[in-house]
C-alpha cells in the first residue's frame, strides 16, 4: 500500500479532490478534469484507502467533505494558487484580471440583477 505520503504528492488526486467539491458530482468533476467520471471516482476511492479515512460523504446530491476532507481540501487549495502564482509570475502575466468588461443586458437586469452584484465583483 503506497500511504499517505504518495496520497499527499500525487497532484492529480489532489486537483480530482478540488473538482469533486466544486462539482459536487462525480460527473461534474470528470467534466472539468476532461477525464472520464470512473476515473473519479477510482482517484477519489485509492486516496482514500491510501490516507485509511473517508474524504467526503456520498449523500442522494453529491459528494460532502469530511472534516478530513476540509483539511484536505484547503490544503490542495492553497497549492494550486501558489502553483498557479508561479506560472502566472513565470510566464511573466499580471498577477490580477485587468481590463474593461462591457456587458449587455436590459435596463431591468441591469438594476435588479447586476449592479447589486457589482460590489462584491469589484472587491
Amino acid at each position: 500500500m503506497p500511504g499517505p505520503d504518495r496520497a499527499l504528492t500525487d497532484w492529480d488526486r489532489l486537483r480530482t479532490l478540488l473538482a469533486l467539491r466544486r462539482g459536487g458530482t462525480l460527473s461534474a468533476a470528470a467534466r472539468s478534469l476532461g477525464v472520464d467520471h470512473t476515473t473519479v471516482a477510482r482517484r477519489l476511492d485509492s486516496l482514500e484507502r491510501d490516507l485509511d479515512t473517508p474524504l467526503f460523504t456520498r449523500t442522494p446530491d453529491g459528494f460532502t467533505p469530511t472534516p478530513t476532507g476540509e483539511q484536505l481540501l484547503a490544503a490542495a487549495a492553497r497549492m494550486e494558487a501558489e502553483v498557479t502564482g508561479l506560472l502566472r509570475r513565470l510566464d511573466g502575466a499580471p498577477t490580477g484580471l485587468t481590463g474593461t468588461i462591457r456587458l449587455t443586458t436590459t435596463p431591468h437586469l441591469a438594476t435588479s440583477l447586476i449592479a447589486p452584484s457589482l460590489a462584491p465583483f469589484l472587491a
